[in-house]
């Protein structure tokens, strides 16, 4: 069985970045809002690079968004700025949030 080289999710959006810049990274089913995945890839670096001057490697970030293509931007700057994104549901109450 050949082995495969396991990627990251960064590495597979810059990839795709990459190839196909243009093509459809996500399109939100409800407000028809879309990324493409240099749009996805872009704005994840900002987000990351914004991140990296505030927080430390390792420190955890709250995400607290509907499912939108915000939440996939964020939670892959939080990985490319070496943190922990914690997503948090809409619907969670101050108790849950702590």
């Amino acid at each position: 069985m050949p082995t495969v080289d396991p990627l990251t999710l960064s590495e597979v959006v810059a990839r795709h970045a990459q190839t196909m810049p243009e093509a459809l990274a996500f399109v939100e089913g409800a407000s028809g809002r879309s990324l493409s995945w240099r749009q996805y890839h872009d704005r994840a670096d900002a987000l990351a690079t914004r991140w990296s001057e505030e927080h430390r490697p390792g420190e955890r970030v709250a995400l607290w968004f509907v499912d939108s293509v915000d939440v996939h931007v964020a939670m892959l700057a939080a990985e490319r700025a070496g943190l922990v994104g914690v997503g948090i549901g809409p619907r969670a109450d101050r108790k849950s949030t702590r």
